[in-house]
């Protein structure tokens, strides 16, 4: 039985001593939450939604659906839960079983680079964020420095 202080309270989400199991079941559930019926139903609300107004408020399913499994298992869904949560492919990259039940692991969207340290640079245009210029990946070199490219997608 729950002591009073123990209703309503949660545990934070920590990879590092969370079991094999427990992740595997988290990550088991989201999959079943992410292609239920009504998840799906969501992502087509939201697709119509943005294409029919402009005062459209982007809600992250994703993100969404990783808060209710943290809750179901009994931890707190705040930032600092999540922030471990998404450790799981990282901390399981070679667990096929683990790794099989993550859509976005089984998929192949989660992967390590293929670019490697001293790799050619194929040099490209490029948009700078703060003044919306066009400019080439060369244009940020400079001799005797390294320059580091981080990527992702905003999709």
């Amino acid at each position: 039985m729950l002591a009073e202080e123990d209703i309503g309270a949660t545990k934070q989400f920590d990879i590092t001593t969370a079991s094999r199991q427990r992740v595997l079941d988290m990550v088991k559930e989201e999959q079943k939450v992410r292609y239920s019926k009504g998840v799906q139903e969501a992502y087509t609300q939201q697709y119509y939604a943005m294409q029919n107004t402009d005062k459209f408020e982007r809600v992250s399913i994703e993100i969404e659906i990783q808060k209710y499994i943290l809750r179901q298992f009994g931890y707190s869904d705040d930032e600092t839960s999540l922030l471990q949560y998404w450790k799981i492919p990282s901390t399981y990259w070679t667990d096929e079983e683990v790794k099989n039940s993550i859509f976005y692991m089984k998929l192949n969207m989660f992967q390590y680079p293929k670019v490697k340290y001293n790799d050619p640079m194929i040099d490209c245009g490029l948009i700078d964020f703060a003044t919306k210029r066009e400019l080439l990946l060369s244009s940020l070199e400079t001799p005797g420095r390294p320059l580091v490219l981080l990527a992702g997608s905003m999709t």
